[in-house]
């Protein structure tokens, strides 16, 4: 009767009754759940962990000295206790020592490379706004693309892989768009250059503490002056092996990560997977890069003579298998 009177009891009631029936099958099947298990548990899970002892030469992340595999050892702590803070502000000083800033806004970012362009330009610019960016490698890709999805005025200076744009270029650019943000992957004088170079790609994804900890304990000038003198090292080895740098002009490669041109009819992936049988990880080209080149990277505790001569000698040995297979 009081469902014809009043149609909206009776739809609560619908509702009411659908919840109830609901409950009453959410509890059967935990109680079903507590008696028996219709999946196993995963035998794969049932044996220990175990990873192989690797040189990790590609872009990152690269071997990590004992500090800091020593500080992933730590017990627990949470985001709140007093001693994660003390660790945060560690952090924030050693980023400010890497990069020689006193900007007390200075703090890290938990996340990839990825999250952290997107995290900049999010917070920098409205929609509408107008960014520049300098697009000559996968990184400039991604950065227009995420632009674009942001509704931004996105101008853009294309410049092909392995080149650089000149100042003169670029300072055009700035007259003619006058962007509220342009978008580099690095730009700092000339001076500063090779003096941070190194330092950006010798972070460790884990334990940044000790790891930024390492970089002070050496410091700075000594970390650069090895990178340098082991990227020379690392180019005479690619020159002995008949193998070219993808960047052309020598002021304008990093000395930590390398990329060199694939030989004709050398099969790539064959070459990484021989030297992974050895230990020995390189990385391939990302985006218009891809099967082009390979990335290598010579930093961090990976950055000293016997390793790089090591890499060599593997290196050697997986094109040779290579070259007995391509026809004269």
């Amino acid at each position: 009767m009081l469902s014809r009177m009043n149609p909206r009891m009776n739809s609560m009631q619908n509702i009411v009754f659908s919840l109830i029936k609901k409950e009453q099958t959410f509890v059967n099947f935990t109680r079903h759940m507590s008696t028996s298990s219709t999946i196993l548990p995963p035998q794969r899970l049932l044996r220990p962990l175990h990873v192989n002892e690797k040189k990790l030469f590609g872009p990152g992340p690269s071997n990590m000295p004992p500090m800091v595999m020593e500080g992933l050892n730590q017990p627990m702590l949470g985001h709140l206790h007093p001693e994660f803070l003390d660790i945060m502000d560690d952090v924030k000083a050693g980023i400010q020592y890497v990069f020689q800033t006193s900007n007390p806004l200075t703090f890290a970012v938990s996340g990839s490379g990825h999250a952290g362009m997107e995290c900049a330009v999010m917070n920098l610019l409205e929609e509408g706004e107008t960014i520049l960016i300098v697009q000559n490698g996968i990184w400039g890709q991604r950065a227009s693309d995420l632009s674009d999805r942001l509704g931004l005025n996105v101008r853009k200076l294309v410049v092909p892989e392995g080149e650089v744009i000149s100042l003169e270029d670029f300072s055009e650019a700035v007259d003619n768009y006058r962007p509220q943000v342009y978008f580099l992957l690095l730009m700092l004088p000339s001076f500063a250059m090779e003096k941070v170079q190194p330092v950006l790609l010798t972070h460790w994804n884990v334990s940044l503490r000790e790891g930024l900890s390492a970089v002070a304990q050496e410091g700075i000038e000594n970390l650069v002056e090895r990178h340098l003198k082991n990227a020379k090292l690392f180019y005479a080895a690619l020159e002995e092996l008949g193998l070219e740098p993808f960047v052309q002009n020598e002021n304008y490669r990093l000395p930590c990560l390398t990329t060199v041109r694939i030989p004709n009819g050398v099969d790539w992936k064959a070459v990484q997977s021989k030297l992974m049988a050895r230990g020995y990880e390189i990385a391939g080209g990302l985006g218009p890069t891809v099967g082009k080149i390979w990335r290598i990277g010579t930093f961090g505790i990976n950055s000293n003579p016997e390793d790089i001569d090591a890499l060599k000698l593997a290196l050697k040995s997986a094109l040779y298998e290579q070259k007995e297979k391509i026809p004269n």
